[in-house]
């Protein structure tokens, strides 16, 4: 079996392991699930996602659909500093997967 077979094969693997992890979560899992597909992880434009906030009660981005970290009691936004992090971890999925 050549390099290239062995890959596409785990790759397969890999898919059928998946789609039967998906055959085990509830149907209410997967309706809670499919309410989250397609909200971004966070708007780092302050006045756009104040506004989003507004317009969508709390249902924006995926921190608000669960819950801004809390803080003394507090919600915290995400920081600038987070940012760079995210930043960065997204320029590394995107080159690691060919884009």
């Amino acid at each position: 079996m050549t390099t290239t077979t062995t890959r596409v094969a785990c790759v397969i693997e890999k898919a059928r392991e998946r789609e039967l992890q998906y055959e085990l979560i509830s149907p209410v899992q997967a309706d809670l699930l499919s309410k989250f597909r397609g909200l971004q992880f966070w708007n780092f434009n302050r006045e756009d996602h104040r506004a989003q906030v507004i317009r969508t009660n709390n249902w924006c981005c995926f921190n608000h659909a669960i819950g801004l970290p809390m803080r003394d009691n507090k919600q915290c936004p995400l920081h600038p500093f987070q940012q760079e992090i995210f930043d960065a971890l997204k320029i590394s999925v995107e080159k690691g997967g060919g884009h």
